[in-house]
């Protein structure tokens, strides 16, 4: 059998990334690696292209009938996320014509941004317009995620709020921005004895990543980023990668949110 593994090109991703690449997945089962951004990858998965990929929350929940998630692996916050970040100038809260401009790249982050905005500063979100951004452009508020935010220059903005942060502050719970999960359609999901040794390898070279990898994956960061090692680390040590009850009750309080205030997702 051979299957297709999405893989996010963002450094978050390399305590499991790079194990993958210097240890492989499993002697018996054949594979491709295919990278790119969150939301590319939840498409690939949701159309079958993909048989396992890290997907955002949002996707999984919205489709939790096509998919399987790895259980004990996620993507998640412990309080700060470091690279889910809102930038805004002070004037932005007064503005009666409130525009953000935000990330095409992750479904989850802009519906957090919204759960947090009508929360949190009591906005209604039909009186705010959400645009796609142009990287090359500097607006009063915008919302960068990944390698993105982490190296933006924050100076250039007034006000930096990390998403991750406040979710905690609303919840006291960790934010899951995404699962490794299979589609149910693959072949893979057919043979959930193999689904079980893939699990545990996943979970696995997470525990390598953070082991002996870690000096590599650090080193592997700083090349991709240019961000010194010290904030690598702080990043590194701030994420959550295992998936617990805690993060469960996270997942279903999101999901609550997002069916209440937004929009129904089922």
């Amino acid at each position: 059998m051979k299957i297709n593994i999405g893989q996010i090109n963002f450094i978050n991703c390399l305590p499991i990334n790079l194990p993958l690449a210097r240890l492989g997945l499993l002697d018996n089962l054949e594979y491709e690696i295919f990278d790119s951004v969150p939301s590319d990858l939840n498409q690939k998965l949701f159309c079958g292209e993909l048989d396992i990929a890290p997907i955002s929350s949002y996707e999984y929940l919205i489709n939790k009938d096509k998919y399987q998630y790895l259980d004990g692996i996620s993507i998640s916050s412990k309080k700060e996320a470091d690279s889910v970040l809102f930038f805004c100038d002070l004037a932005f809260w007064s503005n009666p014509n409130k525009v953000i401009h935000v990330t095409n790249k992750s479904a989850t982050s802009v519906n957090l941004l919204k759960i947090l905005i009508k929360e949190f500063y009591k906005f209604d979100l039909s009186q705010i317009s959400f645009e796609v951004f142009d990287l090359n452009q500097k607006y009063q508020a915008k919302l960068l995620i990944g390698d993105e935010a982490l190296q933006e220059d924050k100076t250039q903005y007034e006000e930096v709020i990390d998403l991750g942060a406040k979710w905690f502050e609303l919840t006291c719970l960790p934010m899951v921005f995404g699962l490794w999960t299979i589609n149910k359609s693959s072949e893979l999901f057919k043979n959930q004895e193999l689904v079980k040794e893939v699990n545990e390898r996943f979970l696995e070279l997470r525990d390598k990543g953070f082991n002996e990898f870690y000096p590599d994956m650090i080193i592997e960061a700083f090349k991709k980023t240019g961000l010194s090692k010290t904030v690598l680390k702080k990043y590194f040590s701030n994420l959550d990668y295992s998936f617990s009850d805690k993060h469960k009750e996270s997942l279903d309080f999101f999901e609550s949110y997002l069916t209440r205030q937004l929009f129904k997702i089922n």
